[in-house]
C-alpha cells in the first residue's frame, strides 16, 4: 500500500485534502448543533445543517462533473472514430482511383497493341499466299507458303505448299506450322511473288506427271539417260511401282519390252538414235 501511494503522490495529496475537508465539515457541524441546542444561536435547522448540506452538495456537484467529463470523452471518442473512418474512406477512395487509372492505362495499352497488330498483320484467308522468313542450316530463307489452316486464338498458321526463294526448292510433302507473334515480317505475297510461286508449282507438277499414251502410238523409248532413244510402237502402261512402266514394241528388233523413259515420236524425230536429254 505504501509503495502504491509512493508511486501516486497526486492521489495521496487528494485523499489527504478529502480527509481534512471531511474533518473540518464534521467539526463545524458538531459546533453548530451544540450551539443550537445551548441557545447560543437562533438559526433555523436548515442553516445549522448547512455544513453537511454543503458536503453533500459537493458530492452531487462532483458527480455531475464526472458525468459531464465522461459524456464529453465519449463525444470526443466518437469524433476521433468518425475522423478515422473518414481518413480510411479517403485513403480507400484514393487507392481505388489509382487502381482504376492503372486499369484504364493497361486496357488502353492492350487496345493500342491489338490495334497495331491488326494494322501490321494481314487478314489471314485460307488458300492465299504469304511470305515469311525461316532459319535453316544454310541460313535464313524467304518462303512463299500457301495457307491451308489457321488457329489465330493459339497464334498458329499452317502452310502446305512452300517455295523457298533462295534455294528454288518447292516443298509439298510436309506442312509447316508458323507462330504469328514470333514472325514479325509475316505478310501477304505480292503479285510478283504469287507468279513466282505459281511458276514453281507448275514446274513441280509437270515433273510429277507421266505422259499419257495410247496403243499403237509412235514413241521413243530408253531405260537410262546415257542410252539412245529408239523408235517403238506403244503397247500399254504397266500398273505398279516398277520404274519399267512403259511397254512398247521396238521397231529395230521387233521385240516387246518394258522401258523407264518414253516420249512421243512426233516433234522429237531428231532425237531418234541419240542420247540427247528430253
Amino acid at each position: 500500500m505504501k509503495n502504491r501511494l509512493a508511486n501516486h503522490p497526486a492521489k495521496d495529496i487528494k485523499e489527504e485534502n478529502m480527509k481534512e475537508f471531511k474533518l473540518f465539515a464534521t467539526l463545524i457541524q458538531v459546533a453548530f448543533i451544540v450551539m443550537k441546542l445551548c441557545g447560543a444561536i437562533h438559526w433555523s435547522w436548515l442553516l445549522v445543517f448547512s455544513p453537511i448540506l454543503l458536503y453533500l452538495f459537493r458530492f452531487v456537484l462532483a458527480f455531475f462533473c464526472v458525468k459531464h467529463e465522461i459524456k464529453q470523452s465519449q463525444v470526443n471518442f466518437r469524433d476521433r472514430m468518425d475522423n478515422l473512418k473518414r481518413l480510411q474512406q479517403e485513403y480507400q477512395d484514393a487507392v481505388n482511383k489509382k487502381q482504376k487509372e492503372l486499369e484504364d492505362k493497361r486496357k488502353e495499352l492492350e487496345d493500342n497493341m491489338e490495334q497495331n497488330n491488326k494494322q501490321t498483320m494481314p487478314d489471314f484467308e485460307l488458300g492465299n499466299l504469304y511470305v515469311f522468313n525461316e532459319e535453316d542450316e544454310d541460313g535464313e530463307l524467304t518462303i512463299i507458303g500457301e495457307l491451308i489452316a489457321k488457329n489465330e486464338s493459339q497464334d498458329t498458321l499452317t502452310f502446305g505448299n512452300q517455295y523457298e526463294i533462295e534455294t528454288e526448292n518447292f516443298v509439298t510433302d510436309q506442312a509447316f506450322d508458323l507462330r504469328i507473334s514470333t514472325n514479325k515480317e509475316l505478310r501477304e505475297a505480292t503479285d510478283e511473288e504469287a507468279i513466282l510461286f505459281q511458276n514453281a508449282f507448275t514446274l513441280w507438277k509437270k515433273s510429277k506427271e507421266h505422259p499419257s499414251f495410247k496403243t499403237f502410238d509412235k514413241v521413243l523409248v530408253r531405260n537410262q539417260d546415257e542410252h539412245k532413244w529408239r523408235p517403238a510402237i506403244f503397247v500399254q502402261t504397266r500398273i505398279g511401282d516398277s520404274p519399267y512402266r512403259y511397254n512398247a514394241l521396238l521397231l529395230s528388233t521387233g521385240q516387246v519390252g518394258d522401258f523407264v523413259q518414253c516420249i512421243k515420236y512426233e516433234g522429237n524425230e531428231k532425237m531418234a538414235f541419240t542420247a540427247d536429254p528430253f
